[in-house]
């Protein structure tokens, strides 16, 4: 997406009163060739910078402008806990390179270090799938060597069917429960922030969430891909707009968007909404913000449900 594109997105979202942008999902961020310009531009605006990478190109150049950028967090995909695995888990990576990964971050922590930086604050992030599961613990470990700021978990998913082998189980809901609380005590110990409670809510109700809640997505969130089409969420391929036809502002208060948000704040309409447009929702990280929603939601005069 051209930069002139994302600024006036920026500017949309500003004048929203928007709390925080997220770069993940369609390409590796550090790839865009104004990336810490976009960056710089939303901090001026006054936005929470987070951004996702899979780690291969960090060195000590991009350490440094990362830091220099004033993105709050970055948030580095790990799918294995050693250089075997990473092997199998990417058999067409190179011999190496998740070693280069490992050094990439000491290299951003040496570099925070140095300039006495705080941001940004670096955090694993684990997507736990049918066959990485049992490296969960590993990934902890992993975690407390490389002296993260934190490490959060999240089940794979998959729209398009591509990642549907990886899919994670049903089966291994209770034992990866009991797995999380059993290793809490050690991030906390570490002073490593987590998100394993809602990752328990995520589980908990994952599978068939839209039997137990509503979903309020719409009403704080969106996705934009870098077609200019504007989804619900990144697990939704139900376009709602584009924004070569519209400014995004235009699209959040369209009808497109206020229908959308009066069906699935029912349980039933939510159903047959993922139903008809392909939504992938169970084990959604956003099931903690709908439950905490809904628990409100349900005392006024009408909830849905």
């Amino acid at each position: 997406m051209e930069y002139e594109t994302v600024s006036k997105i920026l500017g949309d979202l500003a004048e929203m009163n928007t709390r925080e942008v997220i770069f993940l999902g369609e390409g590796e961020p550090l790839l865009h060739p104004r990336f810490f310009d976009i960056v710089s531009e939303a901090k001026q605006r006054g936005f929470r910078i987070t951004a996702y990478t899979n780690g291969t190109l960090l060195n000590h150049q991009r350490a440094e402008e990362l830091v220099i950028s004033g993105l709050d967090r970055l948030k580095v995909s790990f799918w294995a806990s050693n250089e075997d695995s990473y092997g199998k888990q990417y058999p067409n990576s190179k011999s190496g390179q998740f070693t280069a990964i490992l050094e990439g971050i000491h290299a951003l922590n040496e570099m925070k270090r140095r300039k006495n930086a705080s941001f940004p604050q670096v955090f694993m992030h684990f997507p736990i799938s049918k066959s990485n599961h049992i490296e969960l613990e590993d990934i902890v470990g992993l975690a407390e060597e490389l002296n993260v700021d934190g490490l959060t978990v999240a089940p794979v998913f998959s729209v398009d069917d591509r990642l549907n082998h990886l899919q994670f189980p049903p089966s291994l809901i209770n034992h990866t429960i009991s797995l999380l609380e059993g290793l809490e005590p050690r991030l906390k110990k570490a002073g490593i922030e987590h998100n394993f409670p809602d990752l328990k809510v995520c589980l908990r109700f994952g599978n068939d969430v839209w039997n137990y809640m509503p979903c309020y997505i719409g009403f704080f969130h969106a996705k934009i891909s870098i077609d200019g089409s504007v989804h619900p969420c990144c697990r939704c391929n139900f376009p709602i707009g584009n924004l070569h036809d519209q400014r995004f502002r235009s699209i959040w208060g369209s009808e497109n968007y206020r229908q959308l948000r009066s069906t699935m704040m029912s349980t039933a309409g939510f159903k047959s909404f993922i139903q008809d447009n392909q939504c992938v929702c169970t084990y959604c990280s956003s099931i903690p913000n709908n439950n905490r929603m809904f628990k409100v939601a349900r005392r006024l005069p009408y909830c849905g449900g």
